[in-house]
């Protein structure tokens, strides 16, 4: 629905921005490391999540595999839009996928906003998406990795599965598109 928005930035506040495209003021909810490596009257580009609740927020990250992650944690029950950007302002992405990884509750519970139940909704619901035997580092999955996944499921893979096929394919072939992991599963591997 809204990928992006690029723009000047017309005014900053710790975790406020207002960028002006298109003739149109866009008041953004950003966590404190994105709105550190921005400054006002400088053009940006900034990945977006459009939260719809009672109030809407448009929510904005300086990579896309932070606006990603967010998005994971939005659909944890009792996460809004506070809570994830606070999470993000208060953690790398790094810190945050071992913590997660880790079933690390104390360093989650540290942040205002995550209480214990809170932390262990996070790491229950986030650990399986997150983690991939063998994969190195705990980062979320890449636009190509989550494109295949969803089309294998589309075409009858359990998600499980379709993840653990993905995964496999890519141990073999890093780097690989979309489309050549969707083929090298259905040829078997």
């Amino acid at each position: 629905m809204l990928d992006h928005l690029e723009g000047l930035l017309v005014r900053l506040e710790p975790m406020r921005a207002v960028v002006s495209a298109g003739g149109i003021g866009f008041e953004l909810l950003v966590p404190l490391t994105t709105s550190s490596r921005l400054r006002e009257g400088d053009r940006v580009l900034l990945y977006t999540h459009l939260h719809i609740s009672d109030s809407p927020r448009i929510l904005a990250f300086s990579s896309r595999e932070e606006r990603d992650f967010c998005r994971d944690l939005l659909k944890v029950s009792g996460v809004g839009p506070a809570i994830a950007v606070s999470l993000l302002s208060h953690a790398t992405l790094e810190e945050l996928t071992a913590a997660v990884a880790g079933g690390d509750e104390k360093s989650l519970t540290r942040i205002k906003g995550v209480g214990k139940k809170t932390a262990q909704r996070i790491i229950l619901d986030l650990k399986e998406k997150l983690g991939r035997p063998g994969a190195g580092p705990l980062l979320p999955a890449s636009r190509e990795e989550e494109d295949a996944a969803a089309a294998l499921v589309a075409l009858g893979f359990k998600e499980k599965e379709a993840r653990a096929s993905v995964a496999k394919v890519l141990r073999k072939s890093p780097g690989a598109d979309a489309g050549e992991i969707i083929r090298r599963v259905l040829a078997g591997g």
